[in-house]
């Protein structure tokens, strides 16, 4: 959980029986977003400029992208579908939770227009009983009116955690005309774009092509068919737009998905769009720059739509289940998870986005993981009716030699922390543990824009995350 800004703890909490209409998940998979990259960092404001802004509150257990196994039952709880649910069964929960009740959700506006929104891992503190609101825990609680939505039998655990960003890419739906056949140019490679990129190809799109300031990231997407790469600083704009144009006979791109959150990528997406393309914009969350652009000759007179995207949505997690399911080694979904940690080396799979991000130790601060508290063993846990946060056993002050391991958590072998892509994405290469410290230590005023993946007891690493 994270404590304050750049401050990481593991605690034993008390597993209670859930409540009438909750449901607790034996956690498989859980994904660290840029959104908790942020938090650890201390940008905790989030719907910034809104009726509905607010400051997330630490403690936290982060957690958003998550796929588990049912492990209790308050009670009858249905599936997404309508269907009772039973120990057991493997789900995907929706992310949010909106109240349903607001003039916002009335009008069937998105999740984030809602006035009484609750989120996983974000708005639902460590503080509130019973304390286990996120994905990074072995345990997490359900609130009742949750969306849980059944994983397809065969469908990886690491490949289902990716259902939360994969249903975020719904703008691609909403592309007058459609994208089959489309060219489409992604600006921002990390999960989220490569997520639109993997997407836009299910769709039918013939040609898409993607840009980044990163190698690792464009590697990847080519391995899971981009049409062209784009070096950012080894490329400039005109050079970009110039091979835009020329792959679509003059026209320019039909979609561009702006997934950097970047003013200067925002613009760029603009002037390759052709007359009457739609660009989506993703990227932005936590605030950012203004963005310059020409009114009139950017996007009137040529009629250009802008689509803006927030968040994923709900309708979309059952489709996208069954596109993984029936398509995910079709379209190469595997490549964008590329490393597993154990649940004990958290701090370790953060330290690990940092570097592949480009900013490394070069930068410090005053943040830091100060302190670990080992969780209990599962026999430890108390799984009576108290609400308290139990009795967390003392942790260590971390030096340069020492990470504490937790016994009950699975180990991997020498030769399996890497899964799919790491060697290209250089995590298979062997860290510095004096190292990866100093870099923990300034995470808090870093640039973190990683995804990193939680599997029970392990941490799944997908590729920068713009």
């Amino acid at each position: 959980m994270i404590t304050a800004p750049g401050e990481l703890e593991i605690r034993a909490f008390p597993l209670v029986p859930p409540a009438e209409g909750w449901a607790l998940l034996k956690v498989l998979a859980s994904g660290i977003c840029g959104t908790d990259l942020h938090t650890f960092r201390g940008e905790i404001r989030q719907y910034v400029g809104t009726p509905h802004e607010r400051t997330i509150s630490y403690p936290v257990i982060c957690g958003h992208e998550n796929v588990g196994t049912v492990a209790a039952l308050g009670g009858e709880v249905l599936d997404a579908e309508g269907r009772p649910l039973r120990v057991g069964d493997r789900v995907v929960p929706g992310a949010n939770v909106a109240c349903g009740r607001c003039p916002s959700c009335r009008a069937r506006l998105p999740y984030y227009a809602c006035e009484r929104l609750e989120d996983y891992g974000n708005s639902l503190g460590a503080d509130r009983p019973p304390h286990l609101f996120g994905g990074w825990s072995e345990y997490m609680y359900v609130l009742p009116g949750s969306r849980l939505f059944r994983v397809p039998e065969g469908l990886p655990d690491a490949v289902a955690a990716l259902a939360e960003p994969m249903a975020v890419t719904h703008g691609l739906e909403h592309v007058e005309g459609g994208v089959a056949g489309a060219a489409v140019y992604v600006l921002g490679c990390g999960p989220l774009g490569a997520c639109h990129l993997v997407k836009a190809r299910a769709m039918g799109a013939v040609q898409v092509y993607v840009a980044d300031l990163r190698p690792a990231r464009l590697e990847v997407a080519r391995r899971v068919g981009a049409a062209g790469a784009f070096l950012v600083g080894s490329t400039s704009e005109d050079d970009r737009l110039a091979a835009i144009r020329e792959a679509t006979d003059g026209r320019g791109a039909d979609v561009v998905v702006e997934a950097s959150g970047s003013p200067d990528a925002f613009r760029e997406g603009l002037r390759a769009l052709r007359f009457g393309g739609t660009l989506i914009e993703v990227g932005a969350f936590v605030g950012s720059k203004p963005a310059t652009v020409d009114l009139a000759a950017d996007i009137c007179l040529r009629d250009v739509r802008v689509l803006g995207v927030g968040g994923e949505d709900d309708a979309a997690y059952a489709p996208t289940l069954r596109l993984l399911a029936a398509r995910w080694q079709e379209l190469g979904v595997g490549e964008l998870v590329t490393d597993v940690l154990p649940l004990a080396r958290a701090a370790e799979g953060i330290a690990r986005s940092v570097r592949s991000s480009g900013e490394g130790a070069a930068r410090t601060g005053r943040g830091g993981v100060r302190r670990w508290v080992p969780a209990a063993s599962p026999s430890q846990v108390d799984h009576g009716a108290g609400e308290g946060p139990g009795d967390a056993l003392h942790g260590l002050d971390l030096g340069h030699d020492e990470l504490p391991e937790l016994v009950h958590v699975p180990r991997l072998g020498a030769d399996d922390h890497v899964v799919g892509a790491g060697d290209v994405l250089g995590l298979g290469d062997p860290l510095d543990l004096a190292d990866l410290l100093r870099d923990l230590r300034g995470l808090a005023h870093l640039g973190l824009d990683e995804d990193v993946r939680l599997d029970h007891g392990h941490l799944l690493r997908s590729g920068p995350r713009c």
